[in-house]
């Protein structure tokens, strides 16, 4: 697989040190992060102390590519917003998700819903805790 996609959580534990941040930095070098996605890390640092600017630099240190939104993958996460509400699963992880169904693409979270839902919307999902 040559590109993974990282949602918040997967990130955020890069970011943060925590759990699982060893299995996200080992597929770094192949990851992108939807906008949407990258702006709900973002939010949730900022409710954690961390300023824009302190945001800013982190990404630019890991080199990560953003990768806009498009019409398509904003549709394509509509088409299984339903089956991901009743497990569970937000709006800005349908994004992530139609975002890797769209790049033909692992998708990485900490998020053990997303497995249900897996088979459903043909999205491979590997859990990094």
């Amino acid at each position: 697989m040559s590109v993974v996609v990282l949602d918040a959580s997967a990130l955020l534990a890069l970011l943060k040190r925590e759990t699982g941040a060893n299995v996200v930095e080992a597929l770094l070098d192949q990851a992108v992060i939807g906008s949407v996605n990258l702006g709900e890390a973002a939010q949730i640092q900022y409710l954690h102390g961390w300023g824009r600017k302190e945001f800013e630099t982190a990404i630019a240190m890991i080199e990560i590519s953003v990768v806009p939104i498009s019409q398509k993958v904003a549709m394509d996460a509509a088409d299984f917003r339903e089956v991901a509400r009743q497990n569970g699963i937000s709006q800005a992880d349908c994004l992530c998700l139609a975002l890797a169904q769209s790049e033909g693409a692992l998708a990485l979270t900490a998020d053990r819903d997303w497995l249900k839902i897996s088979d459903q919307i043909g999205v491979e999902i590997r859990l990094i805790r």
